[in-house]
């Protein structure tokens, strides 16, 4: 029998670096997990699944088998922000789907290592306050199986 769980994405920062291992400490109501503190959101999720990149290819109906696409590399722009500034989430490098299909991303904010709610590509200067952390999450897909995550953040001035 599989061990379900309730997980959902939060970031937590140590030194200006996401995932830390061993050196994280997380807040109240979350868990260290692979290197991030995740949230318990009610959300159940199977904690045997393989749902990252390295698990096995999925097969299609006529037999052939389909990879994920590769993780893409992004950045917050700008670098050094302050409540004057909107936030932009960029891929930097595309991510490749290795059968050559259309790769497609999902947004995803954390702030202070709690989900932001906002799921675009921007978070608009009038939602931060100095000393936030602010984390983006892009998630490829080709359709049919999402790909290893990119991740980015950026401290409030």
């Amino acid at each position: 029998m599989r061990n379900r769980v309730s997980l959902a994405l939060a970031i937590t920062t140590l030194a200006g670096t996401v995932g830390c291992g061993e050196d994280l400490r997380c807040g109240e109501g979350t868990r260290a997990v692979e290197g991030f503190c995740l949230v318990d959101t009610g959300e159940e999720a199977d904690a045997d699944a393989d749902s990252d990149a390295d698990a096995d290819a999925d097969a299609d109906a006529d037999g052939d088998t389909n990879q994920p696409p590769t993780q893409p590399t992004i950045s917050i722009e700008p670098g050094t922000p302050s409540t004057d500034n909107d936030l932009l989430c960029l891929i930097t490098s595309d991510s490749q789907d290795p059968e050559g299909g259309f790769v497609s991303y999902t947004y995803g904010w954390a702030v202070d290592t709690q989900p932001a709610g906002n799921d675009t590509q921007m978070v608009d200067s009038s939602e931060t306050s100095s000393g936030q952390v602010w984390a983006c999450r892009v998630t490829p897909s080709d359709g049919t199986q999402n790909g290893p995550f990119g991740l980015a953040s950026v401290t409030i001035q």
